[in-house]
């Protein structure tokens, strides 16, 4: 529960805040203060180094599959069985390449932070039947609360075996869907 909440407040100040900083010297404006304490003012904001380590993270992921013939023969195999478009990771690389601050905000309040509104979220966990009660109220305590509906595998089993089963889970976990 403690975990849920710190993220949400991460993320809700990460969604808000505009790009205040952007006058500044981007990760090291932290050093006017030398006294080496990780306090918040550190902590403020979208850093830009870490955006582009995760862009070069993802760049180099799409990117190592195809560094060998052999690989880039294997990888426009199993483009073609998808039936992927030819210049798909040439488009992916531009697209990774032109990701902004302002472009992982927009992201972050569209994907993540519904999920701490509770507007929509819908989450699956499986637990132990004996710590089920333990996590229903830790689940009840989070501000908004998570409406909880118990399915045990024998419940689960027969809603989805018939052919509208997707449905009907759809109907019970949320009703008016």
């Amino acid at each position: 529960v403690a975990a849920y909440e710190a993220a949400g407040a991460i993320v809700q100040k990460l969604c808000t805040e505009g790009s205040e900083g952007s006058e500044g010297e981007g990760p090291m404006e932290d050093e006017e203060g030398e006294d080496g304490e990780d306090g918040e003012d550190g902590e403020e904001g979208l850093d830009p180094c870490s955006l582009e380590a995760a862009q070069s993270g993802v760049l180099f992921g799409l990117i190592e599959p195809v560094d060998t013939v052999p690989g880039a023969m294997e990888e426009a195999f199993a483009m073609v069985l998808q039936r992927s478009p030819p210049d798909q990771l040439q488009w992916l690389l531009r697209a990774v390449q032109a990701v902004t601050e302002d472009s992982v905000r927009a992201a972050m309040q569209k994907h993540i932070a519904p999920l701490f509104s509770g507007a929509g979220r819908t989450v699956s966990m499986v637990c132990p039947s004996k710590k089920r009660a333990e996590l229903e109220e830790q689940l009840q305590k989070l501000d908004p609360p998570f409406q909880v509906v118990h399915l045990d595998v024998d419940s689960f089993v027969s809603t989805l075996a018939p052919g509208s089963g997707f449905a009907d889970l759809r109907k019970r976990v949320r009703p008016g869907a």
